[in-house]
């Protein structure tokens, strides 16, 4: 296995999502070399003596880091991977700034499926996007994976009100080696709760009861909005930024087709 060099900038961790991201790098450090710089100005100062394989930078908050500060990161490291792991506050700054490159920008929801894949691309099993790839290279790359049809295949059923997101998020599933099945039938049930109201809870839970599926997910652009106790009432449920998964839906793969365990009716 070989030993990947990390540098991670993070200001500050008082978020929930950041400290479980912290701790769980930490877990997984050894036999890789994690660094810690608590600014950019820090992190160059480190990349002096010792240029890392992959910086990790932690954005926690709009505006968080300078147009200047990223452009002195990625001007020292232009050979170096990158990921920029973002939170709620910050789901945004892919359409109103392009202070990072959108192709190294990554929702902490999805935050170590991509670090699995740059462990890859570094090793050499695949190849890496380009910081200047956008939107559609991304999705595409993604789509055009040779390892994109996962074995066993699953089955999944689709709820959106939003018949434009239907039609796209069912053609990438299909993609990733779905087929669509009736509500009854499917192995996972994926719910597009947006807009979220009292009355979208009480769908959810009329799907969930109609459905077999050994799981189910909650498709939202607000993943951290969702009230704790809708997850907890909805059995073996995960919520899932939708936004992201879009983007990069390579990364829903190890999710959907984990063996089924069907509820007893």
């Amino acid at each position: 296995m070989m030993t990947l060099r990390m540098l991670l900038v993070d200001g500050h961790s008082a978020s929930r999502w950041e400290k479980a991201i912290l701790q769980t790098l930490g877990a997984l450090a050894a036999p890789h070399v994690l660094c810690h710089a608590e600014s950019i100005a820090q992190a160059l100062s480190v990349v002096v003596t010792d240029e890392p394989d992959l910086v990790v930078v932690i954005q926690s908050r709009p505006d968080q880091y300078s147009a200047s500060e990223a452009q002195q990161l990625l001007s020292h490291l232009p050979l170096t991977r990158l990921i920029v792991c973002h939170g709620p506050w910050c789901s945004g700054d892919g359409r109103n700034r392009d202070i990072w490159p959108l192709a190294t920008r990554i929702s902490h929801t999805g935050f170590f499926a991509r670090l699995a894949d740059e462990i890859e691309a570094l090793a050499g099993f695949s190849n890496a996007l380009p910081w200047t790839a956008g939107r559609d290279e991304i999705a595409a790359a993604e789509l055009s994976t040779p390892t994109l049809q996962p074995e066993p295949r699953f089955t999944f059923f689709l709820d959106s009100a939003d018949a434009q997101f239907q039609r796209m998020f069912a053609s990438q599933l299909l993609a990733l080696g779905g087929h669509a099945v009736a509500l009854q039938d499917t192995d996972v049930l994926l719910i597009d709760i947006d807009p979220w109201s009292t009355a979208m809870s009480q769908h959810i839970a009329g799907l969930i009861s109609r459905a077999t599926a050994c799981r189910t997910f909650l498709l939202t652009g607000s993943p951290d909005a969702i009230p704790s106790e809708v997850v907890e009432g909805a059995g073996p449920t995960s919520v899932i930024d939708k936004l992201a998964a879009a983007a990069r839906p390579r990364q829903l793969r190890a999710q959907f087709v984990q063996r089924p365990q069907r509820r007893s009716a």
